[in-house]
């Protein structure tokens, strides 16, 4: 299973998880940061749904290590 994470509120003690079993994804995407962007992106496409899901990922996450597990499961 693959869990997201979104903080909400300003105080960020709302959260919600979401969890998406890897036979679900389709395909997926990982946008580096730039050089001015603070943040990575990861769009993930679920069967069932049209819109891809959408996450942000910190400057420092190991995006290699993240694209790596995820194309373990899904592929």
């Amino acid at each position: 299973r693959l869990i997201l994470l979104d903080v909400q509120g300003l105080t960020g003690r709302k959260r919600e998880y979401m969890t998406i079993p890897y036979r679900s994804v389709d395909r997926f995407c990982i946008e580096t940061a730039g050089t001015l962007d603070d943040d990575c992106e990861m769009k993930i496409w679920v069967k069932g749904l049209d819109e891809p899901i959408k996450q942000n990922l910190g400057r420092k996450a190991d995006v290699k290590n993240i694209q790596r597990i995820l194309a373990s499961y899904v592929l």
